[in-house]
């Protein structure tokens, strides 16, 4: 009897040890943790999205006018990303994709991001030729926003759903000037000229003035004016600077009017692609890049307009005569444009004309 009360002690003993022994074990145990691992809703914008690179086609050198927004654009979204959206720029059409045929590259997925300049889109977009109208829209930065923001809901509209891609910006660039290599005090100087035009419009408005127009990429103007090809060219102080043209050309004659509608695009299945939060920061630093260079335009003109003439280039300026002739050939231009374009294209004008009024209202 004594034995087996022993031996239930033991056993209660061994018990009780082994319960304590538990209890020792649970209370070493690693602690539950109290915080939940990064969720993806709590990772940073570009945490979320995989290397991706975007191409852009410019028809104009690095440091230009026409390049400036993307490089800004591209330094701002590079470092916010940290290098996850890449910007890749090919100045002078460096990925060859025809000038005119930008819209559909981008449309098609061979661009991501689209610099479209007016007169090369002729006949993709109706919309593209309104700057080429010389005298329509005053070369003046608050006539040149007011216009640009009343044309956007029509880019806005017809972009995504008809080219697969979204509307950014519109900038409506730097005045034109004739280039030739005879002086050019007037327009009646240029009669007989074989001359470079910009487009659809230019060739009329050149044929209207007795000049032989010729349609070649901007790329290929050097040359040409080198070989004498042509006599002159059609186009902005920026680009002779830009590109050196003072070395082939050397008398101007400065319009200040007819400013180059340059508009900016993104591919659309490119842009949906990107994380919510990425989508918000490229449109951010899209218009941050776009102010800076619309604050900076007038001043880049005026620099690289007395930067050509540094150069030794002969600098005349436009006649008011020369202006009143210049609107009394573009009017009948317009007005076909407007019955080519239809509706839209006369919905378009006329929002230009109400922002043209608003502005004048306020000078």
């Amino acid at each position: 009897m004594k034995g087996k009360r022993l031996l239930t002690l033991v056993i209660s003993i061994g018990f009780i040890l082994v319960l304590a022994s538990l209890s020792l074990m649970a209370a070493c145990a690693a602690p539950v943790p109290t915080t939940k691992p990064p969720t993806e809703v709590e990772k940073e914008p570009w945490e979320l999205m995989e290397p991706t690179v975007w191409r852009y086609q410019s028809c104009n050198v690095l440091g230009s006018i026409d390049t400036n927004d993307v490089e800004l654009f591209k330094e701002e979204i590079e470092a916010k990303t940290h290098g996850r959206l890449k910007i890749e720029i090919y100045p002078v059409g460096g990925l060859g994709y025809p000038l005119g045929k930008v819209i559909s590259a981008t449309r098609d997925g061979l661009l991501e991001i689209s610099e479209c300049v007016g007169f090369l889109c002729h006949g993709e977009y109706f919309p593209s030729d309104i700057g080429e109208f010389w005298g329509l829209v005053p070369y003046d930065s608050d006539a040149q926003i007011m216009v640009a923001e009343a044309l956007r809901p029509f880019f806005d509209k017809t972009m995504p759903s008809q080219f697969n891609q979204y509307f950014l910006d519109v900038w409506l660039g730097d005045p034109m000037g004739i280039f030739a290599n005879k002086s050019v005090t007037s327009l009646d100087d240029i009669k007989g000229l074989k001359i470079r035009a910009k487009g659809v419009y230019q060739n009329k408005l050149l044929t209207a003035l007795e000049a032989t127009p010729v349609s070649m990429p901007p790329t290929e103007m050097y040359e040409a004016l080198s070989r004498g090809t042509v006599d002159a060219c059609v186009t902005s102080p920026c680009y002779i600077y830009d590109n050196k043209m003072w070395e082939v050309v050397k008398h101007s004659y400065l319009l200040k009017t007819g400013p180059t509608q340059i508009f900016y695009t993104v591919n659309k299945d490119a842009f949906d692609a990107l994380p919510e939060g990425v989508q918000e920061w490229v449109l951010d630093a899209w218009h941050n890049a776009h102010q800076q260079t619309i604050a900076e335009e007038f001043d880049v003109v005026a620099t690289k307009t007395k930067g050509i003439k540094d150069e030794g280039m002969e600098e005349n300026w436009v006649t008011p005569e020369d202006t009143a002739k210049i609107w009394e050939i573009t009017k009948p231009c317009i007005d076909e444009y407007v019955a080519e374009g239809g509706l839209l294209a006369n919905e378009a004008l006329k929002a230009i004309e109400a922002a043209i009024a608003e502005w004048e209202a306020k000078q």
